[in-house]
């Protein structure tokens, strides 16, 4: 009889959560990579930062197998527009370690670019984009981890 009450109350608690609603990662068990400018937190070592040499801005990826989350800091990193045509499949306004920050998921041709823009300032912000990820929500908990240095 306990058996059962403990199961009927352990699927009450799963069953008040949405899906695909975010659920803030256990930061305890994430591993951070931190790069010149900002660090973000990843749910297994196997991630690595490759540094690349940018024009006006520091630059690189953060790689996994087939997964590479592109990172531009510094200026000119633009915006996302929720009314852009073709609309993006998913828009989220939200807030980042405090600072204002856009993710979305679009049409990018025959792939889908999920991407975020996290600013730091008026001017500077970080923009972290990858093309046809293996785990979208994955991606997008890794890119709410993101902190300035």
């Amino acid at each position: 009889m306990k058996n059962t009450v403990l199961l009927l109350v352990l699927l009450s608690a799963l069953a008040c959560k949405k899906p695909g609603e975010y659920v803030e990662p256990d930061w305890n068990k994430m591993f951070p990579i931190e790069s010149r400018t900002f660090s973000l937190r990843f749910p297994t070592q196997d991630w690595k930062l490759v540094n690349q040499q940018g024009t006006d801005s520091y630059v690189g990826y953060f790689e996994r197998g087939a997964d590479k989350i592109y990172f531009d800091y510094g200026w000119y990193n633009g915006t996302i527009n929720k009314d852009s045509n073709p609309k993006p499949l998913y828009y989220e306004e939200t807030k980042i370690d405090g600072h204002k920050a856009l993710i979305a998921k679009q049409p990018d041709g025959n792939d889908i670019l999920l991407r975020a823009i996290i600013y730091q300032d008026s001017m500077t912000s970080t923009a972290l984009s990858i093309l046809n990820p293996s785990n979208e929500q994955e991606i997008i908990s890794i890119f709410k981890t993101h902190r300035f240095k």
